[in-house]
């Protein structure tokens, strides 16, 4: 199960075009977990201003997996698809933002008591 719902697909129905490309063009295929995704996205939000779903930002966390292993270099010009929001995710992203009351007492200059 992955908090990427548009990387939850039981049947991919071009399955096998896609490895068909990634083995005629000498490609190749990560996998990155949800953290790394969600990581990812926060450091692009943060970064860029850009708020991605997770699928989109798997391809990001997919990337710097690519530039470290050297599969790819900066100097290459590198195109990164996103088509989809964070603002869908917000669930998904808050499990890296763990909210606590001592931290909400803090923000609200001391108004929430914790219990």
């Amino acid at each position: 199960m992955t908090v990427s719902s548009g990387l939850r697909v039981p049947k991919p129905l071009g399955d096998f075009l896609i490895l068909r490309a990634v083995r005629a063009s000498a490609g190749t295929c990560v996998a990155v977990s949800d953290r790394a995704s969600l990581e990812a996205g926060a450091r692009l939000a943060r970064q860029d201003g850009i708020f991605a779903a997770p699928e989109g930002a798997a391809c990001f966390a997919a990337l710097d997996q690519l530039l470290k292993s050297g599969f790819l270099t900066p100097d290459q010009k590198i195109v990164v698809y996103n088509t989809g929001a964070g603002l869908k995710y917000l669930e998904a992203y808050s499990t890296l933002f763990p909210r606590t009351a001592e931290s909400e007492s803090d923000k609200l200059g001391g108004l929430i008591t914790p219990r």
